[in-house]
């Protein structure tokens, strides 16, 4: 009887593996979309200014995250920290120091 063991596990597998693939799909079936939270469009500008930014083209970026910051005094928080990041970073990289500090 010891032989034939591995058969009769092989056995049981098939009898439930249909059972096994219906709880498998209905549990994935029962599980709720996950819902997106504060999902916000960048605004174009800052669209821009991030891709100078990425060209490290810093003196531009820098223009273009500081009038940002001057015409959407109403953005989100998100935009304007991101903006005031990222012109701080652009003056650090262009060596104006006091500038970065502001």
């Amino acid at each position: 009887m010891e032989c034939c063991r591995p058969f009769f596990n092989c056995l049981f597998i098939k009898k439930n593996l249909k059972t096994l693939v219906r709880t498998a799909i209905l549990s994935i079936l029962c599980i709720p979309p996950i819902p997106i939270i504060n999902a916000q469009e960048i605004p174009e500008s800052l669209k821009f200014a991030n891709g100078l930014y990425q060209q490290r083209r810093y003196d531009l970026a820098s223009e273009e995250f500081q009038k940002f910051l001057k015409e959407n005094p109403k953005a989100s928080n998100t935009d304007i920290a991101s903006a005031t990041y990222a012109f701080a970073t652009c003056k650090l990289f262009l060596g104006q120091y006091a500038e970065a500090r502001k």
